[in-house]
């Protein structure tokens, strides 16, 4: 209601006390808006400055005095105390930097800089900040904030450091070092490698700059290359195994001891050193041991043909003596015929042992082959022998010369009748298997991957442990003087070897012999 006089002044009006004081609201607000400011200061993690450039002061907030360790109120006030915080090898750059952004030469300031904290240790701070000019332009405050990065730092010299160090194993070392990316087809199949980037010592040991070129591209024909390059390979990228071989390239025509290993999922890290040279010496050294053993051992082999030919010429005499007695003349013919046949054996394999011989390497159904050689081994061993042959489940397939593969299993055969004197059985058996890196370390010229496994079981007397491991070596023997020369498991070992397989043998006295020889599986050519 109005009061008297006319007068339209509400209560507020007449109270004062009652009445919104614009300068407390103004005070109030300003509270508000500082408390919003350094929680927002407090949230980010870094430190405020305002730096007055007319009279010098500098204000830090709180969270930039603990960033360097001190309490609240404890940095210096002024530009010049503050300046003799940053480092030495800092200062001039770090104040050159402010200046030039003032003079324009800069859209804004930035800079990095290490500052010295309560403890007398150093933090690595970048420093951001904007300027405060007057109606003309006159550089009045500077504001700004500085972040800690000092962990961000030390992160990135520890990986610098590490690059350099990887770089300079990578570039001096002495094995020839290649880094690549595994490709594959729409399948997941391996079908290439990528090099990312290769030694100078890869270029000098193979010849070949690959770096940005498909392995295909760099080595044409790698993908038909008997040894399966882009497989193993695929091993280490896809599977992540870390993998061990000694292989010839026939791209180049030269032999690598090599070691791959996985770097990322899909990537592969391959370093390798060249032993052409070191394989061609063993070659020529293993050839010439060979030929050694046989002039030393000529004299053995003499005297066996000499007791052959002892034998065919004294029943040779005794059926000129006994023409009138049919039965008695048959009987040394066939022992005759059964010298001579031995002498053809003794020749054969002195022929396979003594040279190189080339092979006819082709896709070989294992198991086919054996069953074709059935009837003759039957023969071969005589009937008071049991030949049991169980072919495995689809063995597979292997790349060999099948006959040189009839010459192994006809040689193990033999061997196992002559052990069997007075009958039993052998067993021929196949079967598929993974060769593991723990198995191919104990054989001897394979590696890990698929195989078929051949088994060459008898119940023989046995091989005592003492002599176990020297059944292998040439002219190694246990039987008698004319009953055998020690060539057929050397001949066994080496035309395996020449199919880059394996062979071991396990035995002991009374509990017969198993052979077991290890082939590479393959996977049938696309016709």
């Amino acid at each position: 209601m109005p009061v008297s006089g006319g007068s339209d002044l509400t209560p507020e009006h007449l109270d004062p006390l009652a009445r919104p004081d614009a300068q407390a609201v103004e005070l109030a607000e300003l509270r508000a808006l500082r408390e919003r400011f350094e929680l927002a200061i407090e949230g980010t993690r870094d430190g405020l400055w305002d730096w007055n450039l007319q009279t010098d002061e500098a204000y830090h907030s709180d969270r930039f005095a603990r960033m360097l360790g001190y309490e609240p109120g404890e940095l210096p006030g002024t530009s010049e105390a503050w300046s003799g915080l940053l480092h030495p090898d800092d200062r001039a750059a770090a104040l050159d930097a402010v200046q030039a952004y003032l003079r324009g030469a800069t859209p804004e300031y930035e800079s990095t800089f290490r500052m010295r904290a309560r403890d007398g240790s150093y933090r690595w701070i970048v420093g951001r900040g904007k300027c405060v000019r007057d109606a003309d332009g006159r550089p009045l405050r500077l504001v700004g904030f500085n972040m800690d990065i000092t962990a961000r730092k030390e992160a990135e010299d520890a990986l610098q450091a590490s690059e350099q160090r990887f770089r300079a194993l990578f570039e001096k070392s002495p094995m020839g070092v290649a880094y690549h990316r595994m490709i594959y087809d729409t399948d997941g199949r391996p079908v290439d490698y990528l090099f990312l980037d290769a030694n100078a010592n890869y270029l000098e040991l193979t010849g070949v700059d690959p770096r940005g070129k498909h392995a295909t591209e760099a080595f044409p024909g790698i993908e038909h290359d008997p040894f399966d390059w882009i497989g193993t390979f695929a091993r280490s990228a896809r599977d992540g195994e870390t993998v061990r071989f000694q292989q010839h390239l026939e791209a180049n025509d030269r032999w690598y001891d090599c070691v791959a290993f996985q770097s990322a999922p899909d990537h592969f890290v391959a370093a390798f050193l060249e032993i052409t040279d070191q394989r061609r010496l063993e070659e020529q050294l293993r050839q010439s041991q060979k030929m050694e053993a046989v002039g030393q051992l000529a004299g053995g082999v003499a005297h066996d043909f000499n007791n052959l030919l002892q034998v065919i010429q004294g029943h040779g005499e005794l059926a000129l003596e006994q023409t009138a007695d049919p039965e008695a003349v048959t009987a040394s013919l066939e022992q005759m015929m059964k010298a001579a046949r031995r002498a053809t054996a003794l020749v054969s394999q002195l022929l396979a042992f003594s040279r190189r011989q080339l092979l006819e390497m082709v896709e070989l159904d294992l198991d086919r082959c054996i069953a074709e050689m059935l009837e003759m081994l039957r023969r071969l061993i005589g009937a008071h022998i049991v030949l049991d042959f169980r072919p495995g489940a689809e063995a597979g397939l292997v790349r060999a010369d099948a006959v040189q593969i009839g010459q192994v299993l006809t040689n193990l055969c033999v061997n196992a009748r002559d052990a069997m004197p007075r009958g039993g059985r052998i067993r021929i058996a196949t079967e598929r298997v993974d060769l593991t890196p723990e198995l191919c370390s104990a054989l001897e010229g394979v590696q890990p991957g698929p195989a078929i496994r051949m088994t060459v079981a008898d119940e023989g007397e046995g091989i005592p442990s003492d002599i176990l491991d020297r059944v292998f070596d040439p002219f190694f023997t246990t039987k008698g003087v004319g009953e055998g020369t020690g060539l057929g498991l050397s001949t066994v070992y080496g035309l395996v070897q020449q199919h880059r397989g394996a062979v071991d043998v396990s035995s002991a006295p009374g509990q017969g012999t198993t052979f077991r020889i290890y082939l590479p599986r393959i996977e049938p050519s696309a016709t």
